[in-house]
């Protein structure tokens, strides 16, 4: 926006979301809304975003971005994978027929949901460590992305410094886990 927004208007700043977050208690691990206890489990983000997943584990490591093939095929350049990119690529790729173009566009698609609703931070980057975990689509399904989610986002909460508004993760799925207590 040419400059012309300050970052405070950019951030994360719906007062619903804020005092959800702010009502997390980390020594239980729930939040507490209404006097009730509420926990964010796996099994809340697969019925809130309709997620089939597995259950093995997603090893959130450093990996080096010359060791995955997506990055030598799609020949990227940069440092990290941006939205910016993702979308130029999409496009550069519609009507593609090579099965390995159509392969990533599934791919580049399922990285934007990572970067703007289930891992969203405060930029439009993605983790290298989980472009590996995207390589072999018909595998992707053993993942548990669900749990990823969840830790991620309850991780940041645990660990935020300067207030909510710094959360990073899936904060979208709090008002909907907050209204639905089980």
């Amino acid at each position: 926006m040419n400059k012309e927004l300050s970052t405070d208007f950019c951030k994360k700043n719906d007062d619903v979301i804020m005092k959800i977050i702010s009502s997390y208690k980390k020594e239980q691990q729930v939040f507490r809304i209404g006097g009730k206890s509420l926990r964010l489990e796996a099994k809340d983000i697969k019925l809130i975003f309709g997620i089939c997943c597995g259950s093995e584990q997603i090893r959130n490591q450093y990996q080096k971005k010359d060791l995955v093939p997506f990055k030598t095929r799609r020949n990227v350049t940069d440092r990290a994978i941006e939205t910016r990119w993702m979308k130029e690529q999409i496009e550069s790729l519609v009507g593609e027929e090579d099965e390995e173009d159509v392969a990533d566009v599934v791919r580049i698609v399922c990285m934007l949901l990572f970067v703007t609703v289930f891992f969203a931070g405060r930029g439009t980057t993605l983790k290298w460590t989980y472009v590996q975990f995207l390589e072999d689509i018909d595998n992707m399904q053993k993942y548990d992305w669900a749990q990823e989610i969840v830790d991620v986002l309850l991780k940041s909460i645990k660990h935020y410094d300067e207030g909510p508004k710094d959360v990073a993760g899936c904060v979208i799925a709090l008002p909907v886990k907050s209204t639905n207590v089980y």
